[in-house]
């Protein structure tokens, strides 16, 4: 980050915020949030999947037999590719 937007200079402050610094605090609070919401969430859809997995091994089996590697990988690369342009056009911007 640039030493000007990491003081607060240049940063435009929202009007229900009293300082620069006030609105940072708030912002950085609302992304921790996120995250811990994010982690609970994912972390409860892996569980579930491990209890459907460990109580029914043999429909897992079955449907594993249906699956296409390519598709998975392919949809793995797009996910990274999208994730990294993101974080390219992020850091040009700045």
């Amino acid at each position: 980050m640039s030493k000007g937007l990491a003081d607060g200079v240049g940063v435009a402050r929202a009007g229900h915020f009293e300082t620069v610094a006030q609105q940072r605090a708030a912002a950085t609070l609302g992304i921790w949030a996120w995250l811990i919401t994010e982690l609970l969430l994912f972390s409860a859809l892996f569980l579930v999947a491990l209890i459907v997995r460990i109580q029914h091994p043999e429909a897992t089996v079955a449907a594993a037999k249906h699956l296409k590697f390519w598709i998975g990988a392919t949809n793995t690369v797009v996910l990274i590719c999208s994730s990294l342009t993101m974080s390219m056009a992020i850091e040009f911007s700045r």
